[in-house]
């Protein structure tokens, strides 16, 4: 008999040494599930500022374009100014000549004074 008491002690230790490491491990598991919550969120936080960050390219290559757009735009219009200046450069020479000659053909028309 005190040979099965022997062995019942040995069986009771044993049960509480693997009762305490169920503990351990319920506890390591219960710190794996917050660090993994934590990770979720973090994770969350990442996609969403990803998200506004890819928003924020996708604004500024807009402008870019536009931009752009707006550079051809001047570009045209000066090119056509230019087009228009010089046209009216060559009318106000030939205005110019023509005046000249009109004022030599006047000049015969003077009165001595």
């Amino acid at each position: 008999m005190e040979e099965v008491q022997k062995i019942i002690k040995v069986q009771a230790d044993k049960i509480s040494k693997t009762n305490q490491v169920f503990d351990t491990v319920e506890s390591g598991i219960e710190q794996s599930l917050k660090g993994l919550d934590k990770i979720v969120k973090d994770i969350s936080s990442l996609n969403a500022t990803r998200d506004v960050a890819i928003d924020e390219v996708q604004n500024v290559a807009t402008l870019a374009q536009q931009n752009a757009a707006s550079i051809e735009e001047t570009a045209a219009s000066i090119d056509e100014v230019t087009v228009l200046l010089s046209a009216m450069t060559e009318k106000i020479e030939n205005l110019k000549e023509v005046a000249d000659k009109l004022e030599e053909k006047a000049s015969v028309f003077e009165l001595p004074g």
